[in-house]
């Protein structure tokens, strides 16, 4: 929801608030108290009322998950040396898990989102170490390989064939 265009329709937090199921009765009480929370939180003019929900008036940048999301459609066209640096800059976002800091329990449309995040995650890493290696730092990125190899392990390292790749230029480099 606010990782889209930063705006939230009632009907669509009302959604979440039911888990995916029928809302609360009191989904729309529910609604306007988040957002009077949120703008005691916030300052002053970031949430604004507007027919059927609210918007949150902050530039796109200003959302990490939005930012990493950018920087990773820029890399996709970049080569060399700048797509290694943008896949850093949108790996640099990250300070945890995705979405750590908020509390919002038995959301199927919130897990979607964190698990949609942590994907694109591990895609950006897997993509940094094949850029890298590409361009003869294959050395370099050993170590953060095999930690990320570790945390995450085989099936989606095997289906991606990076490993091979990654594994294939150590080899040469070896030599």
């Amino acid at each position: 929801m606010l990782l889209s265009k930063c705006q939230v329709c009632e009907r669509s937090l009302a959604w979440v608030l039911g888990n995916g199921q029928r809302p609360p009765s009191d989904a729309a009480n529910a609604l306007q108290r988040l957002a009077s929370r949120l703008r005691k939180a916030l300052p002053e003019g970031l949430i604004e009322g507007q027919p059927g929900g609210y918007r949150l008036t902050v530039a796109p940048d200003a959302v990490d998950a939005l930012r990493f999301e950018r920087l990773l459609a820029q890399a996709r066209q970049a080569a060399g040396p700048g797509r290694v640096r943008l896949l850093r800059e949108a790996l640099a976002l990250w300070r945890g898990a995705a979405m750590q800091d908020v509390a919002l329990e038995d959301s199927e449309a919130f897990n979607a989102a964190v698990t949609r995040l942590e994907g694109l995650r591990l895609t950006a890493m897997e993509d940094r170490f094949e850029a890298e290696v590409s361009l003869g730092q294959g050395v370099e990125v050993v170590a953060e390989l095999t930690d990320a190899a570790t945390a995450h392990p085989l099936p989606r390292c095997a289906r991606s064939g990076r490993c091979a790749l990654c594994r294939r230029h150590l080899a040469l480099k070896a030599r």
